[in-house]
């Protein structure tokens, strides 16, 4: 008698396994701990397109990508919540921690976190003048970022900078912001939402 066959992986036709399928219990008994935390309902309710047409099911939050980190947790909220934001808020926040990975892979050090963005992009070129230009753009798009989140600095606080990038970058936990940390994230992903 072999051993029993996993219940949570995906088989082809002949019954074959192709790997496991989602995210590992453990995962999502974490995740939902942390979403419970912040306040963020455990299911949702989704329409799903079925062989029978259209139906609304209900999903677990904590299978959604965006419920694995900080930021996520706060889109996960909604804009009409107090220490939720909006989507291009999101947009705006997930896009500068893509470059500031960005920016530490051409500048060659390395960040304490790694990100919780799913579509890092990795540099490569046919060319020792491609790179050169990519660097370059890399380099202008963060330093946009670094002056835009410096300048509402100026005129707010310092905490703007750091709430940002501590949410955006090193994923601080929900649990760890103030209600005026909130008001300072949002100061700082409105500016970056121009230049993102």
């Amino acid at each position: 008698m072999g051993r029993p066959r996993k219940t949570n992986v995906r088989r082809d036709a002949s019954g074959k396994s192709r790997g496991e399928e989602g995210i590992h219990p453990e995962t999502l008994t974490a995740r939902e701990r942390r979403l419970r935390e912040a306040g963020v309902p455990l299911t949702f309710r989704k329409m799903e397109m079925t062989k029978l047409g259209w139906r609304e099911v209900t999903k677990r939050t904590a299978t959604d990508r965006m419920s694995g980190f900080t930021l996520g947790i706060l889109r996960l909220r909604g804009k009409a919540d107090p220490g939720g934001i909006s989507e291009e808020q999101f947009n705006a926040g997930d896009g500068f921690c893509r470059i500031v990975h960005q920016h530490a892979a051409v500048m060659g050090y390395r960040l304490s976190v790694p990100s919780p963005s799913l579509m890092l992009m990795g540099l490569g070129g046919s060319s020792h003048e491609d790179d050169a230009e990519q660097i370059a753009r890399v380099r202008r798009r963060f330093q946009r970022c670094f002056d835009a989140l410096m300048e509402v600095s100026r005129t707010h606080s310092k905490r703007v900078w750091q709430v940002t990038y501590g949410v955006c970058v090193e994923n601080w936990s929900p649990g760890q912001l103030s209600g005026e940390d909130y008001g300072s994230l949002r100061v700082g992903l409105n500016a970056l939402r121009k230049v993102v």
